[in-house]
């Protein structure tokens, strides 16, 4: 089955239950730009904000919670906990809105 296809039925079940729009997100800084929901007619709403995350030495990427919780344990402020835990904040590409209205059209 077709995934736009599998979408309308979905939607239709949604508008079942009331719900009158969909919001979704793609992001691009994982090379997602949105094609499915082009196809589907969900209309582009703009981006969000960016986020901030921290990564390791090792390269790897943590949860923005982690150096928090971190400091909570510790009693230390955050940049103390990212220092002491090695970590450097990076800021993460806007993510793209999508909105499809799926409420039955008024008469």
């Amino acid at each position: 089955m077709p995934l736009t296809k599998f979408l309308k039925i979905c939607h239709s079940l949604l508008r079942k239950r009331g719900y009158a729009g969909v919001v979704s997100f793609s992001d691009p800084e994982q090379g997602h730009s949105g094609g499915i929901y082009k196809a589907a007619n969900f209309a582009h709403l703009g981006t969000t904000n960016p986020e901030w995350h921290v990564v390791g030495a090792d390269g790897v990427k943590r949860h923005r919670r982690y150096p928090y919780r971190y400091a909570k344990r510790n009693g230390v402020d955050m940049k103390t906990a990212r220092d002491e835990l090695g970590l450097t904040r990076v800021q993460t590409k806007p993510k793209d809105r999508w909105f499809l209205n799926i409420a039955k059209p008024s008469r």
